[in-house]
């Protein structure tokens, strides 16, 4: 087992939350997530279209959908805890 400095998992999250904060207070989310959201978008990409026979523009709308459709059920399964 590792050692968590003996930290609760509510007062680890809360630590990783307050780091965020000051990383984005100091710089721009966009830039710090850039890579994070490329990666995720070609995912959904591959999943609409997994030979790559779609338009470009066919293959961003299904993604698109996709990853509402994803964060919807997201919202529906975890946003009670808010």
């Amino acid at each position: 087992m590792h050692d968590r400095g003996g930290l609760t998992p509510a007062q680890r999250s809360l630590r990783s939350r307050l780091a965020a904060y000051s990383l984005h207070a100091k710089r721009d989310p966009k830039e710090t997530t850039q890579a994070a959201r490329a990666a995720f978008l070609t995912r959904f990409e591959r999943e609409v279209d997994p030979d790559g026979s779609l338009p470009p523009a066919e293959r961003a709308r299904r993604a698109q959908v996709l990853t509402d459709s994803a964060f919807d059920d997201h919202s529906a399964t975890f946003g009670h805890w808010r």
